[in-house]
């Protein structure tokens, strides 16, 4: 096994220990202690998919946070979320370079939302998206699937 075998190896079996942390454990826990429920969806940025978005349904009034969390050594990302209209209504960006990014709204209408994630520094890799509050993600062009090499 040479150098880079080992190296996807090592990142898939961290993808795999990172997902069963955050499926093991699906609440965050706020300020107050409250619990809160979330979800988590895999993505993987590639040359065939520089962004990927999902979307964020919500109802009028329902604050939601979210999360980008790179498992891919060196992959620093941003995110934005916008409305049905295509209006902004939040955006991540990554001037740190920091492995997680997050933020939070509060929907302003009952309607599907679109959450964009990209890389901040060109690198390519796999991560997580996770979304805590009374919202549901999905990916909206269909089951994540993992380039093949």
């Amino acid at each position: 096994m040479d150098r880079i075998q080992r190296q996807r190896l090592w990142s898939s079996v961290g993808v795999l220990l990172l997902l069963m942390v955050l499926i093991s454990t699906n609440v965050f826990v706020s300020a107050q202690d409250a619990e809160v429920p979330s979800q988590t969806v895999l993505g993987v940025i590639s040359d065939a998919s520089p962004e990927v978005q999902y979307s964020l349904s919500g109802e009028v009034g329902q604050p939601v946070q979210v999360e980008a969390i790179s498992v891919t050594d060196g992959l620093t990302l941003q995110f934005i979320i916008a409305d049905s209209n295509g209006t902004l209504v939040l955006a991540v960006g990554n001037a740190e370079q920091v492995m997680t990014v997050g933020g939070s709204f509060t929907f302003a209408d009952t309607s599907t939302y679109t959450v964009t994630v990209v890389s901040a520094n060109d690198t390519q890799g796999d991560f997580v998206l996770r979304v805590a509050g009374k919202a549901t993600i999905s990916d909206p062009q269909g089951p994540i699937a993992r380039p093949q090499d």
